[in-house]
């Protein structure tokens, strides 16, 4: 529960972009839309339309309770927070309290320029998938690839990826690649793309699919390695979570 809440508010405010070791960032940016939502409230005139801002606020609040932590289902209420944030800064230069103003108007917009400047190119990411360098994979199996080319993933976008490129590679998404191997064709090029993914299933899942891995480069030579995309919060990480999670996010092997 309370796990759930906090992830919902550090995704919610870091924009799916801050890390669990940044989480720092979003304290002031929490704080000052804590007092907009408190100085909202109007006890003398409960109908005033605010109040129905407040009210929407309360169904994540309740999900959060219940253990639901994807924070992203919350991107309708970014409006709400603007708005209230709007008031508190009007409510506060009215009252003659330019400096306070200004400093919640900074503290706000510090949290979002910090969120922008880690979108994609972050080595802490809120997600890890968010910050993988797909296109250098690509350009790693087209600098590679000899003929014929088979891909075996434990990561989802890599295959819908390369489906939308239009690649003629026959690839799978962990046992799925077994209708590529069902006409007992020998492809010329084998890549394995093994990333985080593979420690949060069953073990015993992850020891076939292994052994899968193991009898496809059979008789094959490891040629070339692509570490793919770094998260320096993964050890944070598995300890929050209970999921060893590695440093680096994806490894590509490439076989011939």
């Amino acid at each position: 529960m309370v796990r759930a809440g906090l992830t919902d508010l550090l995704g919610f405010f870091g924009g799916d972009a801050l890390g669990v070791s940044q989480a720092w960032i979003v304290v002031p940016a929490v704080a000052v839309f804590a007092v907009a939502a408190i100085g909202a409230i109007d006890r003398r005139e409960p109908g005033k339309p605010v109040h129905m801002f407040l009210l929407m606020l309360s169904g994540p609040a309740l999900m959060a309770l219940a253990g639901f932590s994807t924070p992203r289902s919350f991107l309708y209420l970014a409006p709400v927070a603007a708005g209230l944030l709007t008031k508190l800064f009007d409510r506060q230069l009215r009252q003659g309290r330019a400096p306070g103003m200004l400093c919640a108007v900074v503290l706000t917009l510090a949290t979002s320029i910090s969120a922008i400047a880690n979108i994609k190119s972050g080595t802490h990411p809120f997600k890890r998938n968010s910050v993988v360098p797909y296109q250098s994979i690509f350009d790693f199996m087209n600098a590679n690839a000899h003929g014929s080319a088979l891909v075996l993933s434990t990561d989802p976008v890599v295959l819908r990826l390369l489906r939308d490129a239009g690649s003629e590679r026959c690839a799978g998404y962990f046992f799925e690649v077994e209708r590529c191997l069902a006409s007992g064709r020998r492809y010329d090029s084998v890549f394995v793309v093994f990333g985080h993914s593979d420690q949060s299933v069953d073990e015993q899942f992850i020891a076939r699919f292994k052994k899968l891995i193991a009898d496809v480069t059979a008789g094959r030579s490891k040629v070339a390695t692509l570490p793919a995309g770094r998260d320096e919060d993964a050890a944070l990480k598995s300890r929050l979570s209970g999921v060893p999670l590695e440093t680096t996010i994806l490894t590509v092997d490439y076989y011939r």
